[in-house]
This record gives C-alpha cells, sequence and structure tokens, in this order.
C-alpha cells in the first residue's frame, strides 16, 4: 500500500512500513546520517538525521520512524541547520582530527558534513590531549579508537549481519565507546576477518591495514593475480559504460601498466568448482567448496563437526600462487580482505614475496603515479591485449560461479531437470538459498550457494542432509566477492545483463527465470 507525503512541499507516494531515512534518501534529499545502515536495526546514536514533521512538538529523528500515516516533512529548516551544527560541533569534540592521514579523508562524511554546515576551528579545542593507543595486532583490520564517534554501526554489521559478535558497546556519557570481545586485542577475538566493518565504519577507527608502500616497490616482473569482482569494482571507478567486458579492459589496463604476468582468479575459481563437483560423484556426500576463506573460517569456529565435509582440493588462491611460483613477487588484487589473514597464516614463513591489496590500495597506486581517471577512460579503447585471455567472471558474486559450472557439466552429461525445480540459483539479491536441482544417470544432483553469514547459519541449522548428492558454495559477504569488504567506496550502479549462453540447458534456466531478473537493479560495488 502507497503512502502520500509531502517533503518540502512536495507530494511523494512511500510505500507503507518504509523507513523514514531511507525513503528521503531514495527521493534524493541530502539529509545528513552517520549511524544508519539499510540492513541493519537502526542505531539512533548520530542524531543528525532530524525533520521536522508537522504534527511533533519538537524535530524527529528520521530514522527512528516508518511511514505508516501521512506526513507533512521539511529537511532543512533554519531550526534543523543550528541542530545539525550542534550535533557535529559535538562529535568532533572528541574527535581525532588527523585528516591528511586518514583512509577516508577522500570520502568522509564526517567531514563533508563540517564542511557543509560551517563546523570551523572554533571547536577544535575540546579535542582530548591524552591518544589512546591503538590496536593493530590483527594482519586485517586495526581500530584507532581516537577516531570513534560510537556511532555503533561496527556492533551492528558485526552482530546482525555477520553473526561474529565481536564488537560492542562499553561506558556511558562522555566514557562511551566500542570495545573488541571482553576489551582484547583483535587478533584474540573470533574475527573471521570479512572486512565489512571496516568498510562501513565512517570515521575509519575500524580500517584495514594497507600495504600500499609495498606496492609502490614491486618491479614490473611482479605477477598480478587478481580477483574478478576486483576488476569489475576498479573498472567500474574508471568508466561505468563499459565497451569490453571490466575483466578484458582490466587485462588492458594492466599491461599498459607493464605488468607481464596476469593470472585470473576467476579461473581457478570454476576448475576448483569443477573439481569438488567430481568430489561429490565419488563421494556420494556432501562437499563444501573452501572458496572464500573469511566464511570457512567461520565454519570452522561455528560447525566444527562439518570439517569432515569441506572440500580437500586446492583452494583458488593457493593454486593461483603455486602457478605463479616464487621467482618473482606476487601482488594479489581483490575485493576480499581475509585474503590478507590468509596469506599471514599460510604463506609467511614460504620463499614467496606476495603483497596483498584491496581495490582502495590499487587505484590509490594508480593516482600516486600520476595518472587520473580521465586518462586512464581515455586509453582504454585504444589498448589491445597482446594474448589471448580466455577469463571468466567466477567469484564475481556468489552465483555466478554456479552458473559456470553448470555451463561445465551441461556439455560432459545429458542434464534432465527435475519438473518443479527451483531454478533460481543466478538470481542476484535472493535472500533464499540458491540452488538447482538436476539428475544424471538417474543420481540427484543440488548445486547450493549461499551468499550471507545468515544463510549459512540457517542452511546448516536447519536444512543440511548429510544423505543428499550436493555441492555447497559458501559466500561470507553479501551477494559474493563483489562486495567484499575491501571494495571501493562507490555508489550503485547499473550492471549489464551477462546471463546469456548458446547452451540450451543454460539457455532454459534463463529463460525461466528471466521474468525475475530486473534491468534496473542496482548492484552495490
Amino acid at each position: 500500500m502507497k503512502i502520500n507525503i509531502i517533503v518540502n512541499d512536495q507530494e511523494y507516494k512511500i510505500e507503507s512500513g518504509t523507513n523514514l531515512l531511507n525513503a528521503l534518501l531514495s527521493l534524493g534529499y541530502d539529509i545528513p546520517h552517520l549511524c544508519y545502515l539499510e540492513n541493519v536495526s537502526p542505531n539512533y546514536a548520530c542524531r543528525l538525521c532530524v525533520v521536522e514533521i508537522e504534527g511533533f512538538n519538537k524535530p524527529i529523528q528520521a530514522c527512528t520512524i516508518n511511514v505508516n500515516n501521512p506526513l507533512k516533512i521539511y529537511t532543512h529548516s533554519p531550526k534543523l541547520i543550528d541542530i545539525r551544527r550542534n550535533v557535529l560541533e559535538l562529535i568532533l569534540s572528541q574527535h581525532s582530527l588527523e585528516c591528511n592521514t586518514c583512509q577516508k579523508s577522500v570520502k568522509c562524511s564526517l567531514l563533508n558534513y563540517a564542511l557543509q554546515y560551517g563546523v570551523n576551528e572554533m571547536i577544535w579545542r575540546f579535542i582530548p590531549t591524552t591518544a589512546k593507543e591503538k590496536d593493530v595486532s590483527n594482519p586485517v583490520i586495526a581500530k584507532n579508537i581516537n577516531k570513534c564517534i560510537s556511532c555503533g554501526i561496527c556492533v551492528k554489521i558485526c552482530n546482525e549481519m555477520m553473526h561474529c559478535d565481536i564488537f560492542n558497546h562499553a561506558f556511558i556519557g562522555t566514557k562511551k565507546t566500542i570495545i573488541s570481545t571482553m576489551g582484547k586485542p583483535i587478533n584474540l577475538t573470533n574475527c573471521f576477518h570479512c572486512g565489512q566493518c571496516s568498510y562501513h565504519c565512517p570515521t575509519s577507527a575500524l580500517y584495514e591495514k594497507s600495504y600500499l608502500d609495498a606496492i609502490n616497490i614491486l618491479p614490473k616482473e611482479t605477477t598480478l593475480i587478481f580477483d574478478p569482482a576486483a576488476a569489475y569494482s576498479l573498472m567500474s571507478q574508471i568508466n561505468t559504460n563499459f565497451t569490453k567486458t571490466p575483466v578484458l579492459s582490466f587485462i588492458n589496463l594492466c599491461q599498459f601498466l607493464g605488468f607481464k604476468n596476469l593470472i585470473n582468479l576467476g579461473e581457478f575459481i570454476d576448475a576448483k568448482l569443477y573439481m569438488d563437483y567430481l568430489a561429490v560423484k565419488n563421494l556420494k556426500a556432501p562437499v563444501i567448496s573452501n572458496l572464500c576463506p573469511a566464511s570457512l573460517e567461520y565454519l570452522k569456529q561455528k560447525f566444527p563437526e562439518l570439517s569432515e565435509y569441506i572440500s580437500q582440493t586446492s583452494a583458488p588462491l593457493d593454486a593461483a600462487i603455486k602457478l605463479a611460483g616464487s621467482d618473482n613477487p606476487i601482488l594479489i588484487l581483490s575485493n576480499c580482505s581475509a585474503y590478507k589473514n590468509e596469506i599471514f597464516q599460510n604463506y609467511s614463513s614460504l620463499a614467496y614475496n606476495i603483497t596483498v591489496a584491496n581495490v582502495r590500495d590499487f587505484l590509490t597506486y594508480l593516482l600516486r603515479n600520476g595518472y587520473t581517471l580521465e586518462q586512464l577512460n581515455d586509453l582504454m579503447p585504444n589498448v589491445k591485449s597482446k594474448n589471448n585471455y580466455s577469463y571468466s567472471i567466477g567469484g564475481l558474486y556468489a552465483d555466478i560461479s554456479m552458473y559456470n559450472l553448470l555451463k561445465i557439466i551441461a556439455n560432459e552429461s545429458k542434464m534432465q531437470l527435475e519438473n518443479g525445480s527451483k531454478i533460481n540459483f543466478f538470481l542476484t539479491g535472493q535472500k533464499d538459498n540458491k540452488n538447482i536441482d538436476f539428475l544424471i544417470n538417474k543420481d540427484k544432483y543440488s548445486l547450493v550457494s549461499l551468499s550471507t553469514i545468515e544463510e549459512i547459519n540457517k542452511f546448516f541449522k536447519n536444512e543440511f542432509s548429510r544423505n543428499s548428492l550436493s555441492l555447497i558454495e559458501c559466500w561470507a559477504c553479501n551477494d559474493g566477492c563483489i562486495n567484499g569488504g575491501g571494495r571501493l567506496f562507490q555508489s550503485k550502479y547499473k550492471m549489464n545483463k551477462i546471463f546469456s549462453s548458446k547452451n540450451p540447458l543454460i539457455s532454459q534456466v534463463y529463460n525461466i527465470n528471466k521474468d525475475l531478473i530486473k534491468e534496473e537493479a542496482l548492484w552495490r560495488v
């Protein structure tokens, strides 16, 4: 049911039950906010999203109410501007102002709001003189409590979205802060290094450790192992109107930059899934693919009894590193924060010179070396690939690798789809399990893709059958690697339709579901 609302004398229709802040943002109104995140419950912490609503005797935080009745709203009255300015001054009075060295200085909402609302140097004098020690114990995630504004997003992300529960509120009043489990350093907690807390933290109180300095000294003989999701993320920043596939455009870019050896991790993901599928056939038992290091760490912590079902074949990154060899340095480019921990745990003692970078680091590397986004965009149509690369988009998000696996299986076996099968395995944004059931020589197989920690929990607690012939794919981050913790600070963009194939089976799958696929669906990168 649609509800009429009037915003700054403009009339709109909003779906009943929609959070008011989310509704205003979707309508294009610039409502300042630091603690609101659509996918988790509201925090009500920052108090910046105040609006005036007719019938209320005082300004109301927009994130605290849902649209269930007609409303008349004002978003930027002089009174609201004064309130927001005062709130910003209070936040900044306890905030470390190391803006020049801050990871989020370019995309800092707090800094932008301060400039927008005219908060100036008069409030700087309230900054505490005693700085608190940083926690850099974890190989991936670091904490600088001096920048914490107690917005609570990390608590909500870690507890509600990732079900890790390592962050909690502590103390009250001016001493209010965020602590990790029992006040322990992060490396002594159950953190599985997904990186979502650092990605969503508005002030870099939590941040992913950077290896940018290591990238700057890498020689041109470096072998670049890249995740297709990272290629998408980077190329979308350079050019959102792709004339070529993002992966091939990225390959061209890297050749222009002088990288001689390129390895596409997506191909190893597809090969890995095929090996796991063969294992399912041989073992006659479920196999959990060990593709995502964050979800693998989570399973080991929460479901240790499943260890016998976890695939024993080489993880894609392990296989790619072995192929690259140890003769030259290796740079791994990914949206995945957990890869940094995997390298730290498994390769630190070996004769490999490995650097792991997220996309933010790589883009900074390009800009630091004198390139502009415009220059990089201009060169793309003119660069020709010197090699015939076969490339995949496996790992781009949670379901596309299953899609690629089906193509392989369909080419080797005549498959018969069961009548009434639920075939929605490649649909994006689904909150239920993505799976497809099929028959090969009267044996029933089920390919299952779990693209959030919530789905993983639900599946293994309630739906997991040890007697089914299943290949189970687990991903920690929502919708897979495309939304990894190391991705760019990037707004949503339109993803071109990629579900086309000459294979009859895949065409059948697509045709069954094409009415469910919305071209206007937007992706977070």
